[in-house]
Formats: structure tokens, sequence, C-alpha cells
């Protein structure tokens, strides 16, 4: 078996090193043996927590029922610089590792730390996607089409009551957009009758960490007058 990820724990003892391996999909255990990897043992150590590495060997289980792999080959692919705060490995399989980094401000600045060391929040950003995804397949399934334009434009949109849009300034006053519908009920006048853009928008009002509406859908269909 032949595998990559990123070291998340390390335990040695001696002559022989086990560790945990992860990525994006789950971990797995490795088991390091001197006697078998010879020369390249040395290489164990000047890994840090954070490196990625792959390895190849005979996948088996341990007497707690734990896959394993015996590793026969390893390689570094990628190194650490700076170590993350990884959780021991009781909590990084129970609860994840929600605790390891407990100041929301490093969380949002540094949202590649949060991303690595918390699997739960990992999962919200692959729920997203597929809920994206399922979004766009039920509304072109109906005859929608997709609608994409820019960030920026000379309109403001529809602000809030007592609102300023956010404003840049290149060689023209530019407005970040905060709004959809202006735009998808234009589609409709040149004749596209179902349209549906899923948005980026800057908030022109007061949010916190519970109110991120910063991706939205939004849709348009003409409507047919009724004969009376």
């Amino acid at each position: 078996m032949t595998t990559a990820g990123r070291v998340i724990s390390w335990r040695g003892h001696g002559k022989t090193t086990f560790a945990n391996l992860a990525d994006q999909d789950g971990q797995i255990q490795l088991y390091f043996r001197q006697d078998v990897l010879g020369d390249a043992y040395g290489l164990l150590a000047h890994l840090d927590l954070g490196d990625v590495i792959g390895v190849t060997g005979p996948l088996f289980r341990t007497r707690t029922g734990e896959p394993t792999i015996r590793v026969e080959s390893v390689e570094l692919l990628t190194k650490s610089m700076r170590p993350l705060r990884w959780a021991k490995k009781r909590r990084w399989m129970s609860r994840g590792a929600a605790l390891r980094i407990q100041r929301p401000e490093q969380r949002y600045r540094q949202r590649y730390a949060d991303l690595a060391v918390h699997p739960d929040v990992r999962a919200v950003f692959v729920a997203r996607t597929r809920m994206i995804a399922a979004i766009r397949r039920f509304l072109d399934g109906r005859g929608y089409s997709r609608s994409r334009r820019r960030y920026s434009s000379h309109s403001t949109g529809a602000p809030g009551p007592g609102r300023s849009p956010p404003t840049s300034r290149v060689d023209t006053a530019l407005y970040l957009r905060i709004a959809d519908e202006l735009y998808l009920k234009r589609l409709i006048v040149g004749g596209f009758e179902r349209v549906y853009e899923i948005g980026h928008d800057f908030r022109n009002e007061g949010l916190d960490r519970s109110h991120n509406p910063s991706s939205r859908c939004s849709s348009s269909t003409r409507r047919t007058p009724t004969m009376k």
C-alpha cells in the first residue's frame, strides 16, 4: 500500500516508532522499524508534526484492531517550517481538535491553521461545497441558466435603510455589490426567462460570527400574464 499525508502524532520507542498520518478523508497509523527501513530510519529524527510524507508498506491490524501500515519506505514530500497545534490522538479521534486554537481572532485570521487542526471545520467546508453543487443541479435541471458577474459596479444595488455601500476607487468610483436581483432582472429583459446566480455579496450592515451571508443563491423567473 502506498499513501501520503500529514504527520499529526509521533510516538517513538527506541528502534520502533508509531505515527498517525492524516489527509482530508481520515487518518491511519504508521509503524516504523529500524531493521526494516535500515539507514532510512534516520530520516525520522528530522521529521516534525505537520510534515507531509509518503510511505509504502503492507497493511495489517494491531492487537487492538487498528489499521496500520508497516512502513517499508518513507519519503519527505513537504517540510512544515512552523509546527501546528495538533491535538492528542484521543481528542482527535473523538471530538476533533476544536479546543486547540482557543483565540477566535487567530482562527479567523489564520484560516489555514484552523482548517488544518480542526476536522469539524473542514467538514463544514465540504458540506458547503456539496450544498452548492446540489443547488446548481436542482436549478439546472429545471431549465435555469447560471449568471456570473463582477464584484464591483457603477451602481450600488439596494442598500439597507440608513446604510452606505462599501466603495473602491481606481480611475472611477466603484461599489462592491450587495445584491444580485437587479442584474438578474436585466437578463430577463434580455430574453432569459429563468436565471440564477450563486453570488458573493459584501455586507453594509452589522454582522457577527453567526451571521455570514457572504454566499447566497438568488433566482428570477419571468411571470406570464394570466388570461381572464
